[in-house]
């Protein structure tokens, strides 16, 4: 018998830029330089916001529009598949790209089917909500949902570039505006203690959609970027999960009745009551002044969220662990019992 071993390469790093402002003063062919030699691009969009998708098509001849339904049902292995089949018979190839065009729906979708497109194609992504733009779009995790359980399959792949185009927040609905301020919170809880006082103080003016919108996008998007960059040993960035491992349980469960800023926010509340700071009163508060929820559903069978949240991607051997604030700017990752669980929610 011999053996015989396989050197594998070290995957290719790569720097990208998360580019904040006005698409109309972005130079895609110098900025985004993947788009420069692809043969074909591909760009995905939801279909709630084909205008959006034209005028970024339009500004090349070899372009392909693919409409994506709304809503979290479409981010499925059964539409990833569609996709691939979609684009071969657009006669995409190995030197194509792709730009997804909507939410974190599409960004996270998009980014999947380029990650398994002919073993991995470039993509770049236009974010056009408030929640894809400060954290959906940035970071290279790509995945779609396995039946009702959130975001089971998929792996790292990472943009070409991410464009934030200012310009579509004059078209946000207010409530996906406040599901996006919800990241935004997040992130400045867990990294932040400048930043968080800093939105304590500007939010009136951020709902408005006055200038302190644009500085909480660049500084949360700022914030992402960073946790990314640093997260050798993943530690900074799971810091970001905070109130996604009871929030993730609770949107499955709702059949994504509760929007995905709705459903962190109910799971930042409840993994502060389970691992109290002195500084979660501030975080309910401002919460609150998004007019989001912060209390457990008393409809929801909590047996059946620890179900779920076993499932959760930071859980070790049946342990379930989340990410909290141990004061605003700065975290851990805790475990948590399921006795003490089981008796705060029941």
């Amino acid at each position: 018998m011999h053996t015989y071993h396989v050197s594998v390469p070290a995957q290719t790093k790569h720097r990208y830029p998360v580019i904040v402002g006005s698409s109309s003063d972005v130079a895609w062919d110098t900025e985004i330089s993947a788009l420069q030699d692809a043969d074909r691009i591909a760009v995905l969009y939801d279909s709630g916001i084909r205008s959006i998708a034209d005028s970024i098509a339009a500004r090349w001849s070899n372009t392909t529009l693919f409409a994506i339904p709304s809503g979290e049902s479409s981010k499925s292995m059964q539409r990833a598949e569609q996709l691939v089949q979609d684009m071969l018979v657009a006669g995409m190839t190995r030197r194509s790209a792709i730009i997804n065009v909507g939410g974190g729906m599409v960004t996270d979708l998009g980014g999947f089917v380029a990650s398994i497109f002919m073993r991995g194609i470039c993509f770049v992504n236009v974010p056009t909500t408030l929640l894809a733009m400060v954290d959906a779009a940035i970071g290279g995790k790509v995945y779609v949902n396995a039946g009702p359980v959130k975001n089971m399959i998929g792996h790292v792949w990472h943009p070409q570039a991410v464009l934030v185009d200012t310009d579509t927040l004059r078209h946000l609905p207010d409530a996906l505006l406040a599901d996006g301020l919800v990241e935004v919170v997040k992130m400045a809880s867990v990294g932040d203690a400048e930043f968080f006082g800093w939105l304590e103080e500007h939010m009136a003016d951020i709902l408005a959609r006055g200038d302190s919108l644009i500085t909480a996008i660049e500084q949360a998007a700022r914030l992402k970027a960073e946790a990314v960059s640093s997260a050798e040993d993943d530690s900074q960035r799971l810091l970001l999960n905070f109130g996604h491992t009871i929030g993730h349980a609770l949107e499955s469960l709702s059949g994504f009745r509760l929007s995905h800023g709705q459903a962190v926010s109910i799971g930042m509340s409840c993994e502060l009551a389970l691992h109290p700071c002195p500084d979660g009163a501030r975080i309910r508060c401002l919460l609150e002044t998004l007019g989001m929820p912060i209390d457990f559903p008393a409809e929801t069978n909590s047996h059946a969220v620890w179900d779920l949240m076993r499932h959760d991607k930071k859980a070790e051997g049946g342990a379930v662990h989340i990410a909290v604030p141990l004061c605003v700017g700065s975290g851990s990752v805790v475990p948590l019992d399921r006795g003490v669980f089981l008796q705060a929610f029941s």
